[in-house]
């Protein structure tokens, strides 16, 4: 039904994603109803698909362009990521996050720095295990060919590898990251070019961040 979903902000709101914290789902996009540039907006559904947050919540509206959000909750929290410009001169395209309370509370104003490598970090995506996250996103910081990185991120919103953690530095092109979990560890997967085309790689990773296979 889609009157359940209030889409009557102006201009685009794209990219959405969501999650359910066992209460209510968090759905999370790229708005750009400031026409200035593109923000972070969620807004949360009881679990009936009733629309809480008529207006949406505002999740991020730092200077420059915030887009293409992720969200996980580890049962009780939610964790937000996103790319975000706010360093574009400085660091290129960064990943920053912020936690969101299931009563829709911002708990990271602004957000946080997850990764601020040098060049581009991009398409972020997150799972949980254990009441933490982990992020993974694709890295340009070589200036040459994307890899995959990641950190892990505390349910207190600390990260564990402030650098990234390397997942797959292959010599070639990989990138479209994404990650599940199951009780005990991550999996994550991503298209990979170290071949004549593309195929799709993956790897396990525990929580002490050990890697199954080196470079997938």
């Amino acid at each position: 039904n889609p009157e359940l979903i209030n889409g009557s902000a102006a201009f685009s709101q794209t990219s959405p994603s969501v999650a359910f914290n066992g209460s209510v789902y968090l759905v999370v996009w790229t708005d750009n109803r400031n026409l200035l540039d593109n923000d972070i907006y969620g807004a949360r559904l009881d679990s009936n698909g009733i629309l809480i947050d008529q207006a949406g919540i505002m999740i991020c509206k730092a200077p420059g362009n915030q887009k293409n959000p992720a969200v996980e909750s580890n049962g009780d929290i939610f964790l937000v990521v996103w790319e975000d410009d706010r360093k574009n001169e400085i660091t290129g395209t960064d990943i920053y996050g912020t936690r969101v309370s299931g009563d829709g509370i911002i708990m990271d104003p602004d957000g946080f720095v997850v990764s601020e490598a040098v060049d581009l970090q991009e398409v972020p995506k997150v799972a949980s295990v254990d009441e933490n996250f982990f992020v993974v996103w694709s890295d340009h910081r070589t200036g040459t060919n994307n890899d995959i990185y990641g950190t892990l991120v505390s349910s207190g919103g600390s990260i564990s590898h402030p650098d990234g953690l390397a997942v797959c530095t292959q010599s070639s092109w990989q990138g479209y990251p994404d990650i599940s979990a199951d009780a005990t560890r991550y999996f994550l997967v991503w298209a990979d070019q170290r071949g004549f085309s593309k195929d799709i790689y993956g790897v396990f990773i525990k929580t002490d961040c050990t890697i199954s296979h080196t470079n997938g």
